[in-house]
C-alpha cells in the first residue's frame, strides 16, 4: 500500500481584500498541515501548482515555502511539486537539484518527455509531474503548427509519453481540466479567471493514469472519473467559498492498483461570513452573530481545541450606511469586517446570487456584463464598443499562453496589438 496527500493552490503570498494572509493565517495553516502529516504519515506529499499567489512573490512568502519544505525534509517522506500558472517555475525550481537528495521533486518547465519518478517500496509508484502547459510553448517544443487549442496541445504532449502502464501511474498537473463540454468542474470563485473555457483539456487526455492530482480550480471535486481530482485551495480565499470543505485529500494506493481518495479536515486559520440587509437590520443579524460565535468558541474549548476560531466578515449593505456606520457594525459584529459593500437597494437580490454556480454557464464576456450593469449606477448593459474591447483583450490574453494574474505585466507586443485594436475600434464613432 502507498499512501499520499494531495494538496494545491496554496497561494502563499496573497490578501484577501487587504489582509496580507502570509502574516499569520498562511504560517497557521502550514502548521495544522505538518500537523496531519505527522497524524497521518503518508508516504508522499503532493502539491499540484500554484504555490506562490504571484510570479514575484515577497520574501515572507518565500520563507514560508522554505520552512514548509524543510520540515518536509525532516519527515523523510517523498514530495512531489509542479509549478501553476501563478508560479515562476524558475524561481519555484531553483533549488531542485539539491532537494532531490531528500526526495524531493519540483518539475522545471515543460519538456517533451514528462518528468517521472519511481518510488522505492513494496507499492511503487511512479509521479508524472506537469507543470501548467501552455499551448505556444508546447508547439515550439514539439514543432508542431497545428496546434491550436489547450487540449491539442496536451493531447500532442501525452502522445510522446511511453507510459508503462503495468505498473501504478500518477501524474501531477495544473490545467482547467472538463470531462466534456457539458461537464465542467465547479468553480471555487477565487480563480475567476480561468472560467468561461479558457485554457479548457480533456480529462480522457490523462487515460493511462491511475489517479490524476489537478490543481487550478479552488473547489475540491471530481472530474468525470473518481481518479482525477482537484484538491481545492486548502484555504478560503474568497467569499463565494463559504461553506464549502477545505481540507486535504487523502489518496490511497492498495496493493492491487486499485486506488481511493478520502477528506481530512483540518482546523482552518479562519473562516468566512457573509450577511446582507438594511443597516439596522445588519445591526441586529450582528449583535445575534457575536453571541453564536461565543457560544462556538466555548464548545471549542470545551473539546480542548486549543485554537481559536476566527472570521472574515463581508457585509452588503441595502440602502444608505450613516457616517460612523463602520465603526457601529465593527462593535456588533466583534469581528474582522474586511469589505462592506454598499449597493443599490433594487440591485441588491441580484448582486447576492452572483455565484460561481450560476455563472459557470456563461463565457467571460456575459459574466463581466452581468457584473457590469450590476455595479452601474443607472443599471445600464454594456455598449457594443465596450464589448468589443473586453473581447478583443480576453482574446490576446488566451493567445498570449499567459492567464494574468494581479502583479503580472502584460507582454509589451501585446499591449501594443491591444492599444491598436482599441484605436480601430474607436474609430468606428462610438465611445466607450
Amino acid at each position: 500500500m502507498f499512501r499520499f496527500m494531495h494538496v494545491a493552490d496554496l497561494h502563499f503570498g496573497k490578501e484577501l481584500h487587504g489582509v496580507e494572509l502570509v502574516k499569520e493565517d498562511q504560517p497557521f495553516w502550514a502548521e495544522r498541515f505538518l500537523e496531519a502529516i505527522d497524524e497521518e504519515k503518508p508516504d508522499a506529499v503532493v502539491i499540484a501548482g500554484d504555490v506562490y499567489d504571484t510570479r514575484n512573490p515577497d520574501q515572507e512568502a518565500i520563507l514560508l515555502f522554505e520552512h514548509l519544505i524543510m520540515e518536509l525534509a525532516k519527515r523523510e517522506l517523498y514530495v512531489f511539486i509542479v509549478p501553476g500558472n501563478h508560479d515562476s517555475h524558475v524561481r519555484l525550481s531553483i533549488h531542485t537539484s539539491l532537494l532531490e537528495d531528500k526526495k524531493i521533486f519540483i518539475a522545471r518547465n515543460v519538456e517533451r518527455e514528462i518528468r517521472h519518478i519511481s518510488t522505492q517500496g513494496d507499492t511503487p509508484v511512479t509521479f508524472w509531474l506537469l507543470p501548467y502547459v501552455y499551448k505556444k510553448k508546447v508547439a515550439s517544443l514539439l514543432d508542431r503548427e497545428d496546434i491550436e487549442t489547450y487540449d491539442d496541445a496536451l493531447a500532442a504532449l501525452m502522445a510522446e509519453q511511453k507510459v508503462d502502464t503495468s505498473g501504478i501511474n500518477v501524474l501531477v498537473a495544473h490545467q482547467n481540466v472538463i470531462a466534456s463540454s457539458e461537464d465542467r468542474p465547479i468553480a471555487g470563485g477565487s480563480e475567476t479567471a480561468i472560467i468561461g473555457g479558457v485554457g479548457e483539456v480533456l480529462s480522457a487526455r490523462f487515460e493511462d493514469f491511475d489517479y490524476v492530482a489537478l490543481g487550478h480550480i479552488h473547489r475540491a471535486q471530481k472530474v468525470g472519473r473518481e481518479t482525477v481530482r482537484y484538491a481545492g485551495c486548502p484555504m478560503y480565499y474568497d467569499f463565494s467559498e463559504i461553506n464549502r470543505e477545505k481540507g486535504i485529500t487523502m489518496v490511497t494506493v492498495k496493493d492491487d492498483g486499485t486506488v481511493e481518495s478520502s477528506f481530512k479536515e483540518i482546523f482552518l486559520p479562519y473562516y468566512l461570513y457573509q450577511a446582507d440587509g438594511t443597516f439596522d437590520e445588519l445591526k441586529v443579524k450582528g449583535a445575534e452573530w457575536a453571541e453564536k460565535v461565543r457560544q462556538e468558541r466555548r464548545e471549542l474549548k470545551e473539546k480542548g481545541c486549543p485554537y481559536e476560531k476566527k472570521y472574515y466578515i463581508k457585509l452588503i449593505v441595502k440602502g444608505d450606511i450613516p457616517a460612523n456606520g463602520r465603526d457601529i457594525l465593527e462593535n456588533l459584529w466583534e469581528h474582522e469586517i474586511l469589505n462592506i459593500m454598499q449597493v443599490r437597494t433594487e440591485n441588491a437580490a441580484d448582486l447576492s446570487t452572483y455565484t460561481p454556480e450560476n455563472l459557470s454557464g456563461l463565457d467571460m464576456t456575459e459574466q463581466f456584463a452581468n457584473m457590469y450593469k450590476l455595479m452601474d449606477k443607472e443599471g445600464r448593459d454594456m455598449n457594443g464598443l465596450q464589448r468589443d474591447i473586453l473581447n478583443k483583450t480576453l482574446e490576446l490574453r488566451d493567445e498570449s499562453g499567459v492567464l494574468y494574474d494581479e502583479n503580472a505585466k502584460i507582454p509589451d507586443e501585446v499591449s501594443e496589438e491591444l492599444l491598436k485594436a482599441i484605436e480601430e475600434m474607436l474609430d468606428k464613432g462610438e465611445k466607450a
